[in-house]
């Protein structure tokens, strides 16, 4: 897991994503940005995968507990699909762990689970000893945006996973959504990447979520209370928590 020192710098990306229009744009923003980092998933439009945000609640007592077994464990789970990231809420929640999860469709997750379902030595060894630690659980689906894929920063950070619902016409999501990380990426550097962007198809509705990798975050908490410069948007009711990946994470 990530030493909390990078709670301790200041970020130049956190300052400019509060400060900057959400409906600036910039011409070739995202396949240059993009050109930093690793890709780890090819997707397009009219591609049928999934992506599965799952987030669970832990009792106090348990989550020490839990993060252990999982160490030892979650090698069995990532045996029956793709894992996109795992980790603890470090704010925005607590006694928490965000995870995302890759399939290549509806029919992929039930074939999935309902391995899992029979595997014994996971349920054994895993499920079922970390099942009464649990306090909730939730899950939604997402499908990428037609100009994102899921890639992977070549170094070290802090996640930051923000969600806004849209209140727009429905077909103008995608492009809002562009123009907003758009915006957002003109002062970004190398201080921080968009791992990926979605929408969500089962869960609230009209929902957008952007995943951010930064290298460090205190700016992000020093400019909280100056909101969004003006500037029209249809996001609304937004949320961000700032995540700490786990040892077993694919995205460090």
């Amino acid at each position: 897991m990530l030493s909390l020192q990078f709670l301790g710098k200041v970020s130049r990306l956190a300052v400019c994503r509060l400060l900057a229009s959400p409906t600036a744009t910039r011409v070739n923003t995202l396949s240059t940005h993009s050109d930093t980092q690793n890709k780890s998933s090819q997707t397009g439009p009219g591609d049928d995968k999934i992506f599965e945000l799952r987030t669970y609640s832990l009792h106090p007592k348990d989550m020490g507990t839990f993060l252990k077994l999982s160490a030892a464990q979650m090698h069995k789970r990532l045996e029956h699909s793709k894992l996109i990231g795992y980790w603890t809420t470090e704010l925005g929640g607590l006694n928490e762990v965000v995870h995302i999860w890759e399939y290549d469709g509806f029919s992929h997750r039930a074939a999935v689970r309902k391995a899992l379902s029979e595997d014994q030595t996971w349920l054994d060894s895993y499920f079922l000893q970390v099942l009464p630690m649990w306090a909730k659980q939730d899950n939604m689906v997402l499908k990428l945006l037609p100009w994102s894929e899921v890639t992977s920063p070549k170094q070290k950070g802090v996640y930051e996973l923000q969600s806004f619902s849209y209140t727009g016409k429905p077909q103008k999501l995608a492009s809002g959504a562009k123009d907003y990380v758009a915006s957002q990426l003109d002062c970004v550097g190398e201080d921080g990447v968009l791992v990926g962007a979605w929408r969500s198809i089962v869960g609230p509705l009209n929902t957008v979520y952007f995943l951010w990798q930064h290298i460090d975050m205190d700016g992000y908490f020093r400019r909280l209370g100056q909101g969004l410069a003006k500037g029209e948007s249809h996001f609304e009711k937004g949320n961000a928590k700032i995540l700490l990946p786990t040892a077993w994470s694919t995205l460090k």
